[in-house]
């Protein structure tokens, strides 16, 4: 079933909307067409390569990745940007294991349901698994905490080096990993009531994350039809928030899960392919399962109700989106390019000639003391081949430094739009001034790499 922003529902048959994306959505897990551009890669395998990210690790088992320094430095900064969001909702982040023992009941219960896309491995007869989120170590946290009425919501965070055992078949580059980093939050909520108000507010926000980096969700809501009747109004605000037609599955069994809902909030990749890239639920199984409780005004315990919220999914997947949707933008006509917060490098500079190289490094030391990650092309090529490299590394912002710049100390800059290129001159207050504008409010490291080209080496051949 279809429901629309307006509470109005639709057979997926009688859907004559133009929304192509949730159309790709309904072919999928409705109409179970077979993919299209079958054997055909999708382009952030090329541009992975090509900007030198990551690459498959070929001493490892499938879905296990390598990121260089430029894609470290991405993945890092992301995890950077999560844990601000999670710091502004006040959730406590935690560190726990990868690994537990199958033994454990609340564990045997759990692998009963997930067990065939787990890694496990024995240690000196002992059977374990690898987790697959963060949910056994933060509710093994949670079991053991002192938990009051007053702490609700609680909200524990983690990003957990997580392992699923994927189909071969289905694992392809950013797409769909083993091993993979998820930015994973739990919130403890007094009742279903105190919950849904919480889940509503956190599903607004995964949407509004996905705008500022420029995509929109089709989302899929599973759920039993019995808490679809029971709680209609809470699903209809929910699909009013998505501002788009929603994919109700109401075949759920009743009780097979722990959770009552779960939303899968999809990206519609170069291939039209759904990429699930945040997960939510509402659970009421799992607090009883683990033995977490809270104690009430009256001293009375109570097991609490549990939101399951991956706001940004897997942060290779998010990468994954960031490149898809860089090349949706080149198909458009435009220029791919990456937020300037995220680029590896912001700025380069481009010495004409090699007694250029001097000033080019001090303009390079200056924007650096501004926290500006930057780089300088000292390699005895031409200007034209240091422009052209520039380019296709998607170089945000490049200054050519020549007789004219090194007397005048007023700098031509090339600065990376969609549309093109703009050419300006400017001081090296105004360029600071620029990125600090584009950047403001976002996380910054310092560059990964080093920054005399010459001295660089190529990872990703």
């Amino acid at each position: 079933m279809i429901l629309l922003p307006d509470g109005k529902q639709v057979k997926p048959e009688e859907y004559s909307g133009k929304d192509k994306e949730f159309q790709c959505l309904l072919d999928k897990e409705v109409f179970k067409k077979p993919a299209e551009n079958i054997g055909v890669s999708p382009p952030h395998l090329k541009i992975m390569r090509e900007l030198e990210l990551a690459g498959v690790e070929e001493l490892s088992d499938r879905g296990h990745l390598r990121f260089y320094p430029k894609g470290a430095l991405i993945l890092d900064l992301l995890i950077d940007y999560l844990l601000d969001k999670m710091l502004e909702e006040n959730a406590c982040p935690v560190k726990s294991s990868i690994m537990y023992r199958l033994s454990a009941e609340p564990i045997k219960q759990h692998a009963k349901l997930f067990g065939e896309r787990m890694y496990k491995l024995k240690v000196q007869r002992k059977e374990y698994i690898l987790r697959y989120a963060a949910c056994f170590g933060q509710f093994s946290i949670l079991k053991d905490a002192l938990i009051s009425y007053r702490c609700l919501p609680l909200k524990i965070f983690e990003i957990a080096d997580s392992y699923r055992l994927e189909q071969s078949g289905e694992v392809s580059g950013l797409f769909r990993q083993r091993r993979f980093h998820m930015g994973d939050l739990h919130v403890l909520c007094r009742d279903l009531a105190s919950a849904k108000k919480e889940f509503l507010r956190l599903y607004i926000k995964a949407h509004k994350i996905a705008q500022e980096f420029g995509w929109k969700y089709v989302a899929m809501f599973n759920l039993c039809k019995s808490f679809f009747d029971q709680n209609r109004n809470f699903i209809e605000r929910l699909a009013k928030a998505s501002n788009r037609p929603v994919l109700l599955n109401l075949g759920i069994p009743e009780g097979k899960y722990y959770w009552v809902i779960n939303i899968d909030l999809n990206f519609i990749d170069n291939l039209k392919r759904p990429v699930e890239s945040v997960g939510m639920q509402i659970d009421l199984g799992n607090a009883k399962r683990f033995n977490i409780k809270f104690v009430d005004e009256n001293g009375r315990k109570h097991y609490p109700v549990i939101i399951h919220a991956a706001l940004m999914g897997s942060l290779e997947r998010w990468i994954n989106n960031l490149l898809e949707n860089a090349a949706k933008q080149q198909k458009l006509g435009k220029l791919p390019l990456l937020p300037l917060w995220l680029s590896p490098i912001q700025v380069r500079v481009l010495p004409i000639a090699e007694r250029h190289i001097q000033n080019a490094i001090e303009i390079a030391n200056k924007l650096e003391m501004c926290r500006i990650r930057v780089d300088v092309d000292d390699r005895e090529i031409s200007l034209q081949r240091k422009i052209r490299n520039a380019r296709k590394e998607w170089i945000p912002l490049y200054i050519v430094v020549g007789d004219q710049e090194v007397a005048t100390g007023i700098l031509s800059v090339s600065i990376r739009r969609p549309k093109g290129y703009i050419n300006k001159k400017m001081s090296l207050v105004e360029i600071a001034k620029l990125i600090r504008k584009e950047c403001a409010g976002k996380p910054f490291r310092k560059s990964y790499v080093q920054k005399m080209l010459s001295m660089r080496p190529v990872f990703a051949k």
